[in-house]
């Protein structure tokens, strides 16, 4: 039994639910997590206008009040040019399972996201990423530098991995950041299809146990539904939803695997995510 955490380390969503995912991993420390990446904008290749600046800042307002976690804005607008693509950052997180896998994934994910969102660096960036998740290999107790990290990241089997991480989300179905999954006996189980408290996901944990073969109630307790798409971004509210960043997925949509399913309609509803169809 393991819990599956599908999020990009650029996905603002995610970063807001790190410290509700590590205060349950506090709770819990012998459930093993599995940390997979979602890609919310993997493989972009245009310069962000300042429309879409302010649409993705009004995403951090809302991360921000209802995480109460800090974002750094000005480096954010300061910065030129800038190409949201999010596979670089996503296969930093793959190369910290290859070189690491016995370390904390999650220290190192929120490492990597405190660069982007409070130091404001520029984490699309090779060297940025291998200077930032060397650091927290270290201090997790793996010694590495960042040209060890740098070469694994570049390797053609990481960006392999990678690439089958996004493809491993879409076939389970998974088009909504950050989800976390309950893996038993191989059967998946929906958490919380977005961000919502620890104390939600250890009450939806105890349902999931309590009644592991059977179809599990809808998911947790109502959050902020704010949702964009790769596809052509939009602000989502959803009357009882959670936050969460949603891609829009046009390629390699199949159901979901063994997961328990949706009340109706292929929607997961109390939980407040939309499964695409």
């Amino acid at each position: 039994m393991n819990l599956v955490y599908i999020a990009d380390p650029m996905c603002s969503w995610c970063y807001g639910f790190g410290k509700e995912l590590s205060a349950l991993r506090q709770a819990l420390p012998n459930l093993p997590l599995q940390i997979v990446g979602g890609g919310v904008r993997a493989g972009e290749t245009s310069v962000m206008t300042d429309e879409m600046r302010q649409f993705r800042l009004s995403h951090w307002a809302r991360v921000e009040k209802t995480s109460g976690l800090p974002f750094n804005r000005a480096a954010f607008l300061a910065r030129q040019n800038f190409v949201y693509d999010t596979e670089p950052v996503c296969r930093a997180v793959v190369a910290t399972r290859k070189m690491a896998p016995t370390v904390d994934q999650l220290g190192i994910f929120r490492a990597i996201q405190s660069a982007f969102y409070v130091d404001g660096l520029d984490t699309t960036k090779g060297e940025v990423l291998a200077a930032v998740a060397a650091a927290a290999m270290t201090r997790a107790g793996v010694t590495t530098d960042a040209a060890n990290f740098l070469t694994v990241w570049k390797a053609t089997e990481t960006i392999a991995e990678t690439q089958a991480d996004f493809l491993q989300a879409r076939k389970w179905g998974v088009s909504s950041f950050p989800s976390l999954l309950l893996n038993i006996d191989g059967k998946l189980h929906s958490v919380s299809p977005g961000y919502t408290s620890a104390e939600n996901l250890k009450v939806r944990l105890q349902e999931l146990l309590g009644e592991a073969s059977a179809t599990p109630a809808a998911a947790s307790a109502p959050g902020r539904g704010v949702c964009h798409s790769r596809g052509g971004d939009r602000t989502v509210t959803l009357k009882n939803g959670i936050g969460m960043d949603w891609h829009l997925l046009t390629r390699h949509r199949q159901p979901m695997p063994r997961v328990t399913p949706p009340p109706s309609g292929g929607r997961l509803g109390g939980g407040g995510v939309l499964w695409q169809r």
